[in-house]
C-alpha cells in the first residue's frame, strides 16, 4: 500500500511542539549566528548572533539593520545589493566590515536568502560567521607578502647597482691588465732579443757565468710572456660567451697534433688515436683544450726514448682521454693539479707557467662537462674529459 505523504496539518498538537522544540533547540544552539528580517528590521535573532554583535537576549529584536554597519554609506549599499541579488533568486554572500554594540568593528561573512524571491523585503532569512581572526591571518600574510615583495624589489635594485659597478669595475681592469700585459711584453721581449744578441756578439768573450746569466734571463724573460698570455686566456674563458654548435672532435686533435709535430720534427713519438665522437660545443676552445693536454702529455714524455701518447673515447665513461707513458705523478696531489700556478713536477726539465691544465679545466667546466686524471709515479698518466651533451 503506497504510504501517503503527510501534511501539517496531519500531524497532532504534540507532534507539532517536538518539531518546533527540535527547530528551536538547531536554531538556538546554532555555531553561527542566524536572523530572520523583514523590511530591513529583525524579527528574530539566536543567541549566537546577539553574543556575536554584542547585544543582550532579545536586544536586538525589533530594532533596525544599520545597528550592525559601521557607517550610512555602507547601509544604503547593502540595501541595494541585496535587493538586486535576491530579485534574481540568489544567495547573497558577502564579506564586510561590521559594527558591534560597543563601536569595534570586526569582519563578519553574512549568507542570505529570500523567503520570497519576488518580494525580498517580505522577509529573509541571515547567517552571520565571525571571520575576524581568519581575515586579521589573512592581511597579515598579505601585508608580509607585499613586504617580502618590496624587499626582494630593493634586494634586486641593489644586487642590479651592485652588477653594474662590478662590471665597470671589471671592464676597468682588464683594461689595465691588457695595457699593462701589453707594456710588459713588449719590454720582456726586447730584454729577451737583446739578451740573445749579447749571447751571439760577446758569447765567446763572456765568462761561463756571465753566459749562464744571460741564458737564464732570455729564458725567464720567454716564460713571463708565456705566463702572461696563459693568464690573459685564463681572464677571457671566464667570461667569453661560447658558440654552441656541432663539433668534430677528431678533426680539432689532428690538428693540435700537426702544429706539435711541425713546432719539434725532430722528435719521435708514436701517436695512438681511436675514434673521437663529434660533440657540442665551443669550437675554438675545444681546439685550446686538446692543445693544452696534448701539450702536457708531450712534455711529461720528453724522458722517454720511445714516447706514446693514445687518444680516444670510452662510451662506458662517456669521457674522451688522453693517455701517455710519462713520468706519472702520485695521485694524492692531483686535486691540486687544475688550480692556477700548481705544478706537480718542480723538475727544470719541465717547462710551464702552472697555468695550461687550470685553462683546460675551466674549459671542460665552462661545457657542463668534468675533468679528472688517472697515474702512478713512473708509469704514465691519463686525463679524462666529458663534454655535457657528449
Amino acid at each position: 500500500m503506497k504510504r501517503e505523504e503527510r501534511t501539517a496539518s496531519d500531524l497532532t498538537e504534540e507532534e507539532l511542539r517536538r518539531a518546533y522544540a527540535e527547530q528551536q533547540l538547531i536554531f538556538d544552539r546554532s555555531v553561527v549566528g542566524i536572523a530572520f528580517i523583514k523590511n530591513r528590521t529583525f524579527l528574530r535573532c539566536n543567541r549566537r548572533m546577539e553574543e556575536m554583535f554584542g547585544y543582550g537576549p532579545g536586544e536586538m529584536h525589533g530594532q533596525s539593520t544599520r545597528i550592525y554597519f559601521p557607517s550610512q554609506e555602507a547601509f544604503d549599499a547593502m540595501g541595494v545589493r541585496v535587493l538586486w541579488e535576491m530579485h534574481r533568486g540568489d544567495a547573497v554572500i558577502i564579506e564586510g566590515i561590521y559594527r558591534r554594540k560597543n563601536g569595534e568593528l570586526f569582519w563578519a561573512r553574512l549568507n542570505g536568502t529570500a523567503i520570497d524571491a519576488a518580494d525580498p523585503l517580505s522577509g529573509s532569512i541571515w547567517a552571520f560567521e565571525d571571520i575576524n581572526d581568519r581575515k586579521k591571518a589573512e592581511l597579515e600574510l598579505q601585508s608580509a607578502n607585499e613586504r617580502i615583495e618590496r624587499m626582494n624589489a630593493e634586494l634586486e635594485e641593489r644586487v642590479r647597482q651592485r652588477t653594474a659597478e662590478l662590471e665597470a669595475l671589471v671592464k676597468e681592469l682588464e683594461t689595465i691588465n691588457h695595457a699593462v700585459a701589453h707594456d710588459l711584453r713588449t719590454s720582456l721581449g726586447v730584454m729577451s732579443v737583446n739578451a740573445g744578441m749579447l749571447l751571439n756578439d760577446l758569447g765567446g768573450r763572456l765568462a761561463e757565468d756571465d753566459r749562464r746569466a744571460l741564458g737564464q734571463i732570455a729564458g725567464n724573460a720567454e716564460l713571463t710572456v708565456s705566463l702572461l698570455d696563459n693568464l690573459l686566456e685564463f681572464a677571457r674563458l671566464g667570461r667569453e660567451t661560447l658558440q654552441r654548435r656541432p663539433v668534430a672532435m677528431g678533426q680539432l686533435m689532428q690538428a693540435a697534433w700537426r702544429g706539435f709535430t711541425r713546432a719539434e720534427p725532430g722528435r719521435k713519438v708514436s701517436l695512438v688515436a681511436g675514434p673521437l665522437p663529434d660533440c657540442v660545443g665551443d669550437e675554438r676552445t675545444l681546439a685550446q683544450l686538446w692543445t693544452r693536454l696534448l701539450s702536457n702529455a708531450l712534455k711529461y714524455t720528453r724522458s722517454r726514448e720511445a714516447a706514446r701518447v693514445e687518444v680516444g673515447y670510452s662510451a662506458e665513461q662517456k669521457a674522451y682521454f688522453v693517455r701517455d707513458n710519462g713520468v706519472g705523478f702520485d695521485m694524492r696531489h692531483a686535486d691540486k693539479m687544475f688550480e692556477l700556478f700548481e705544478r706537480l713536477h718542480r723538475d727544470e726539465r719541465f717547462e710551464g707557467t702552472g697555468v695550461g691544465l687550470a685553462l683546460a679545466a675551466r674549459i671542460v667546466r665552462r661545457h657542463g662537462g668534468r675533468i679528472w686524471p688517472e697515474s702512478r709515479p713512473e708509469e704514465g698518466a691519463t686525463f679524462w674529459f666529458s663534454v655535457s651533451g657528449d
